[in-house]
């Protein structure tokens, strides 16, 4: 076999493995909860106690009432895009961007949250979430409170 031909069997080969390992990637099933920080009253919604740890500590003791609003149930296929409406009018989307198997049999997301206005985009981050994991967003207004939002997304097994 000449070196041409080998080399092309080589390439065609892990060509073949790549578009398996892509085609292989795992579907995110993520929950956004939607909670609303006030200054004025005292209190953590009892649907979303699980945050408790993160809302007692800096930055968010600035608030001092935490009311889960709503939570959004997404599908998030890898390399796609799912959108949702925040209660302040912003539209919202949550991309799936790459995925990463630990060594502790955990997967680790890399995602984006795009937030915009009539066409503008406003907020454009990324983060990475380990699977159980949760990452809190804090800063978007809604009326004189604050918008929290809280990812976090599991790999059905």
């Amino acid at each position: 076999m000449s070196r041409v031909t080998r080399g092309s069997l080589v390439f065609l080969a892990l060509a073949s493995l790549t578009r398996v390992a892509v085609a292989e990637e795992p579907t995110a099933q993520c929950s956004v909860r939607i909670i609303q920080g006030s200054k004025e009253g005292q209190g953590i919604d009892p649907k979303i106690t699980r945050l408790r740890p993160y809302l007692e500590k800096d930055p968010f003791t600035a608030w001092k009432n935490f009311t889960m609003l709503e939570q959004k149930e997404l599908t998030v296929p890898p390399n796609s895009t799912e959108k949702f409406s925040l209660p302040n009018g912003k539209e919202a989307s949550l991309t799936y961007v790459e995925h990463v198997l630990r060594h502790d049999g955990k997967h680790r997301l890399r995602l984006r949250l795009e937030v915009e206005k009539g066409g503008k985009k406003q907020l454009n981050t990324t983060f990475v979430l380990d699977e159980g994991g949760i990452v809190l967003q804090a800063g978007q207004a809604h009326h004189a409170m604050m918008l929290i939002l809280a990812f976090s997304c599991e790999i059905p097994h």
